[in-house]
């Protein structure tokens, strides 16, 4: 089990933790775009703006999630159970 405690936490603020660079896509932008810029820039979320507003995020599970779904359903159409 996993122990949230002020004791173990500290008194650390979320600013001494967080990442001041935020990459940002619009929601025109591709998955492979997505990807790539994820690669590139070694990170797990990519925020998704439009006109300078926060309108979603993309996370590397995401990916993974819509990557499985669609060899699921190319196995279903083969006939091939999972």
């Amino acid at each position: 089990k996993e122990d949230y405690s002020p004791a173990v936490l500290g008194r650390e603020l979320v600013k001494d933790w967080m990442t001041n660079r935020v990459v940002t896509l619009s929601p025109a932008a591709s998955l492979e775009r997505v990807c790539t810029v994820m690669v590139e820039e070694n990170i797990h979320r990519v925020f998704v703006t439009e006109e300078d507003r926060l309108v979603g995020v993309v996370s590397t599970f995401d990916v993974v999630r819509h990557v499985a779904r669609g060899a699921l359903a190319l196995r279903k159409d083969r006939g091939v159970k999972p």
